[in-house]
């Protein structure tokens, strides 16, 4: 079964995109797994997948934002947070790592509900635009477990001029999927295989690094093997099975050390 959470930012400005408005922002949404000291923290983020929302304003104001959450696990929110939805105490953090990993809204401050429920409308108040400088960093995090196949989308509007406003829809990608087609197979095995051992810029799919960590390795091989055939395949080309999927990984590992 489905789940589908909501968060929504209270705002009450109607917004139209004009035709001159120049989308200056830019939405960015970082799919990955719990680092090593979280998972020492809380065992139970060894099946975590955390999604997060990043803007860039770039000077623009940055109005508000809805998120849609679409997973078949289940939502994290740490003991000491819970059901606060703010963002954690810094200080805190260094001494529980896995408060790192509590779904929060790093921007705004929730109005009602929070995000331990895997359902429903959480209205979200941001307390007035961003003052007119560029603002980069996380707006939101939900941490899912047990489901690698957790997936976000949703729009953030922003105000260019204080006056006319603009959205940019996002989505966000299947853990595993490297090359962003909705599934989860050959193609983004080919991604990992063919950067193996190499130092990579970190958290780049397309250079075979979802584990985020810059280097291309088994962690990122496991990324893709443990969530094989996920998603919807692009084409009716066939789907090698499990028992063969390791038999190509291996493969292409051994043709990797006779380089």
């Amino acid at each position: 079964m489905n789940y589908h959470a909501r968060i929504l930012t209270a705002c009450a400005a109607a917004f139209a995109l004009s035709a001159t408005t120049t989308m200056a922002a830019t939405v960015t949404v970082n799919v990955h797994p719990a680092s090593a000291a979280q998972i020492s923290s809380d065992a139970a983020l060894a099946n975590a997948t955390i999604i997060d929302l990043l803007v860039d304003s770039q000077g623009d104001d940055l109005l508000s934002f809805d998120l849609i959450l679409t997973t078949t696990g289940t939502i994290y929110n740490h003991p000491l947070e819970n059901p606060n939805d703010a963002a954690p105490n810094p200080a805190a953090v260094l001494s529980f790592p896995a408060l790192g990993a509590d779904s929060h809204v790093a921007f705004g401050t929730p109005l009602g509900g929070d995000l331990s429920s895997p359902s429903g409308s959480f209205p979200l108040s941001v307390g007035g635009p961003l003052p007119s400088v560029s603002h980069n960093g996380l707006v939101a995090r939900v941490t899912v477990l047990n489901d690698p196949g957790a997936t976000i989308d949703g729009t953030v509007f922003f105000s260019a001029d204080g006056v006319t406003s603009y959205d940019i829809q996002y989505t966000s990608m299947l853990m595993g999927d490297l090359n962003s087609d909705g599934f989860v197979g050959i193609a983004d095995l080919n991604i990992v295989l063919g950067n193996w051992n190499q130092n990579v810029t970190p958290g780049d799919p397309t250079l075979g690094d979802p584990s985020g960590d810059g280097f291309v390795g088994i962690t990122d091989l496991n990324k893709v093997l443990g969530n094989w055939n996920a998603g919807t395949p692009p084409t009716a080309a066939a789907v090698p099975e499990p028992a063969t999927l390791g038999m190509i990984a291996l493969g292409g590992l051994a043709m990797l050390r006779r380089r």
